[in-house]
Parts: C-alpha cells; sequence; structure tokens
C-alpha cells in the first residue's frame, strides 16, 4: 500500500522515506500501532498519536505466544539483517527469557 501524498505532507520531511511511509499509512488506515527502530520515526509516530513497538518488540511479543523458541538465535538473525542492538538491550532481552 502506498502513502497518500496528503499524510505523507503531514509527516516530518527529515525522516527516511521508509519511516515517512509507514507513518502516513498507519495514519491513514487509522492503525493503533506502527513497528519502527528508527529513534527519530518513534517520535514522530508518536507525535501523530501512534502507538509504537519496534522489532525487538515483535519478537518479544513471538516468544510470549510460542512462536518462536529462542531468543538468542531470532536477536543473532535480526544483527545479520543489519539492526543494530545495543548490546546491553540484547543481553536483558535473554536473561528476561531465560537465555
Amino acid at each position: 500500500m502506498e502513502a497518500r501524498d496528503e499524510m505523507l505532507r503531514e509527516v516530518e520531511e527529515t525522516m527516511g522515506a521508509g519511516e515517512r511511509a509507514a507513518i502516513a499509512i498507519a495514519r491513514d488506515l487509522g492503525a493503533d500501532l506502527v513497528v519502527l527502530d528508527d529513534e527519530r520515526g518513534r517520535k514522530e509516530a508518536r507525535r501523530h498519536g501512534l502507538n509504537v513497538t519496534g522489532a525487538i518488540g515483535v519478537l518479544i511479543e513471538a516468544k510470549e505466544r510460542a512462536l518462536v523458541s529462542s531468543m538468542r538465535s531470532e536477536l543473532d538473525r535480526l544483527v545479520e539483517a543489519g539492526l543494530w542492538i545495543d548490546e546491553s538491550l540484547y543481553d536483558r532481552v535473554l536473561r528476561e527469557y531465560g537465555e
């Protein structure tokens, strides 16, 4: 789905195209939640009244629903795919889930 031009105009123009489109589409759809990892994007989404989670939040939800068995392997896959994860957050998530 493409973001409508009028929605895009209301989103901060200095952000990346992907973040801008995600926020605009979420607003257009009346979504309750948008998935963003970029801090500026998250801040902008909140400014537009959206709830925000990131890739790790989605992973935690999947773990809690027993859709993934190993947090470590899934976190490592995210890192391999290019997502930067703060080491303390990585360790905290593993401790929280007994890994």
